[in-house]
């Protein structure tokens, strides 16, 4: 890491996802003009310190650094939804201990994307003080919809505070500076301690509810290109820099939606080329299991084909006439 660079990309992981987190982290390290200006950091959960150098040795353009559960438990009593998210992605809520000073700009990203275009104009924004760069969720592409699912989802977003559904974002892909990137995640730790039951998807429903709306700054779907992205067809159109596998299905089992399978080899090329890996590897890929290898879930939206278009239109005409930040 230099002290000429006052940027941090940054990851936190546990064993589980640490193969995809490094694949992400090194498709970054190949884009030299990201790198010019940006260090990258993966900050690593429940991994002994020995492991730790072996990854250092093994990766030198990546910082490791060891980041405490402690800083991010929950009391006695909380809820945390039963999903395919490891209580390990609460740690980027306690990550700003972890950040040396020097860093005024960050940006952060989950483990379980690819990066499959130039990010620099993510990573060169400047981002207000007091603000958080984040891209959009599926809610604006459902949000008018009857049905019980999208009943659902309308109450469980307004329970947060949000009445707008473009001002629910994916905490996949985050920018903030390095101090707005503190307190943040100072209130949605706190926030997800007294009002666990109604984070559905955790850590990503603290930070919705704790971020003034007109803090808001708005990161183009290229940089947070999700699943729901991905089965209205929209690739293309969109030209993502970064896809993000939202959901319980990963590009490491074969039928993962949409993609056919074209990024598996990514992760078994990686542990292939560094043997260390692979204790890490077996976790990982014991984690897609059988449920996992099935065709998806889509629920009713899309089980009745005249949604899909519908849905398709929507998220076109937002993604022509908002105004973001970096596009």
């Amino acid at each position: 890491m230099s002290d000429r660079r006052h940027r941090l990309v940054f990851f936190s992981t546990d064993r589980g996802f640490l193969v995809p987190t490094i694949v992400a982290a090194e498709q970054i390290t190949r884009q030299a003009d990201v790198m010019a200006i940006a260090d990258v950091m993966i900050m690593l959960i429940d991994i002994a310190p020995e492991q730790g150098a072996a990854l250092q040795a093994a990766f030198p353009k990546i910082a490791f650094r060891h980041i405490s559960k402690d800083g991010f438990a929950l009391p006695d009593g909380a809820v945390f939804n039963e999903t395919h998210v490891p209580k390990a992605a609460l740690a980027r809520l306690s990550s700003s201990r972890y950040i040396d000073s020097q860093y005024k700009h960050i940006v952060y990203i989950d483990g379980d994307v690819q990066i499959v275009g130039s990010i620099l104009p993510l990573v060169s924004h400047d981002v207000g003080e007091g603000h958080i760069l984040a891209g959009p969720d599926a809610a604006e592409m459902w949000w008018s919809e009857a049905g019980g699912s999208a009943t659902g989802e309308r109450h469980y977003v307004r329970g947060l505070g949000i009445s707008d559904p473009r001002l629910y974002f994916n905490s996949g892909v985050l920018a903030a500076t390095r101090e707005t990137w503190a307190a943040f995640g100072v209130q949605a730790l706190q926030f997800m301690r007294d009002r666990s039951a109604i984070c559905r998807y955790h850590d990503q429903s603290a930070l919705n509810a704790i971020t003034p709306r007109a803090k808001r700054e708005f990161l183009s779907p290229r940089y947070n290109f999700n699943r729901w992205y991905g089965l209205l067809g929209l690739r293309e159109r969109m030209n993502p820099a970064i896809i993000h596998f939202t959901g319980a299905q990963k590009p490491w089992a074969d039928k993962y939606p949409s993609y056919n399978g074209e990024f598996k080899d990514a992760y078994t090329t990686l542990v292939a080329r560094h043997p260390v890996l692979a204790p890490y590897w077996e976790t990982t890929s014991g984690r897609a299991g059988p449920g996992l290898d099935q065709p998806p879930r889509l629920g009713l939206g899309w089980a009745l084909p005249w949604r899909v278009p519908l849905r398709r239109k929507r998220a076109l005409r937002s993604f022509r006439r908002t105004p973001y930040s970096v596009a």
